[in-house]
């Protein structure tokens, strides 16, 4: 559990070579609203799509295909959360951290299943707060704290083939 991204990250990099970050960008922005396996489809789809002869809508959620349409004219992964995963997924270093439903679960925010902004900076405060606290990367705080809530494990890299 503890090495949730470094395993993902190393398997994306192995899989994707010099495409991994693309990849990762890809992965954060499908990553809203989709469970681990739908969200691996997503970004592969995208993934191959842009690679070969373009996005196209209807493979793709309106917020999903909007996003992959902001990120192939700005090159910047969109939305806080995603931003976020983005960063954990790529950087050991990361100081941001990735607060969806499981997190707010994780601190006892039941009646939401998306953040307001003072829900996110309260819950990123206290991740930070927490890890250097534990000795702890922040983004391996993070994923203990997901995991825990969510009630399982399961990493990207276990999809990626």
């Amino acid at each position: 559990m503890l090495h949730w991204y470094r395993n993902s990250y190393n398997k994306i990099v192995a899989k994707y070579g010099e495409d991994a970050h693309l990849f990762i960008d890809l992965l954060a922005i499908t990553s809203a609203r989709s469970d681990i396996k739908t969200n691996i489809k997503l970004a592969v789809r995208a993934y191959y799509q842009l690679r070969h002869d373009g996005l196209r809508q209807s493979s793709f959620r309106y917020l999903h295909f909007n996003a992959l349409q902001r990120y192939c004219i700005t090159g910047r992964v969109g939305g806080r959360k995603c931003s976020a995963l983005a960063q954990c997924l790529k950087y050991q270093d990361a100081r941001v951290v990735p607060v969806d439903i499981w997190m707010l679960r994780a601190y006892g925010i039941t009646n939401r299943t998306k953040p307001t902004k003072a829900q996110y900076d309260r819950i990123e405060q206290a991740v930070i707060a927490e890890a250097k606290q534990a000795g702890m990367s922040i983004r391996d705080y993070q994923i203990m704290r997901w995991v825990k809530a969510r009630g399982k494990s399961t990493s990207y890299a276990r999809y990626i083939k």
